[in-house]
């Protein structure tokens, strides 16, 4: 059987939620900027502009139009990978706030990062998107709701099942003379 060490095992949890939780913000921010800085390259050295041999060619390319630079760039694929590293952020950071306590704290400097790393790969790295109207954010508000409720009682399992609380609490009152008086009004109120 499977024991928890002398710290707990709510230390356990929290140690894994903090490589769980920093590793892949700091492997998703890597990624993020490195995936489309490669592709761009690509693109641009596939295009037929930059097969041009003679420096001077080259020279000239690099003075082109910012709308041809613009095209040379590698296209934008949709925003499902965006929703899905915030969905899961949130994830992690609500659902076991109890045992990784900031967490919170860790997401909210992840996404300052997010924001500035998005902004150049948006602006610099990929070809403009084609702009479609929304009127929200979809199925994802969905699944950030359920998020929510779930994190409600997995933060209240934790607590139950790797803190001594809920054993101290029914010690407290099954051995205090005032929760011996309270049970014996209620049996008392009872029908026969």
């Amino acid at each position: 059987m499977d024991t928890c060490g002398p710290g707990g095992c709510l230390g356990e949890l929290a140690e894994n939620l903090a490589i769980i939780f920093l590793g892949k913000q700091i492997m998703n921010n890597f990624q993020e900027l490195l995936i489309p800085m490669m592709k761009s390259w690509w693109s641009r050295r596939k295009s037929n502009q930059y097969q041009a041999g003679t420096d001077s060619e080259q020279i000239s390319i690099s003075m082109t139009t910012p709308w041809e630079a613009d095209n040379d760039l590698a296209e934008q694929e949709n925003l499902f990978p965006e929703y899905l590293e915030m969905v899961i952020q949130y994830g992690f950071a609500t659902m076991f706030v109890v045992a990784f306590p900031i967490a919170p704290l860790f997401a909210l400097i992840n996404n300052v990062v997010e924001i500035r790393l998005d902004a150049k790969k948006y602006t610099e790295l990929l070809k403009r998107p084609i702009p479609i109207n929304c009127m929200s954010i979809g199925i994802w508000y969905g699944i950030l709701d359920y998020m929510a409720a779930i994190a409600i009682i997995t933060n209240a399992f934790v607590i139950a099942f790797t803190s001594d609380f809920i054993s101290q609490i029914l010690w407290k009152y099954t051995t205090t003379t005032v929760w011996r008086h309270t049970l014996k009004g209620i049996y008392r109120l009872l029908p026969a």
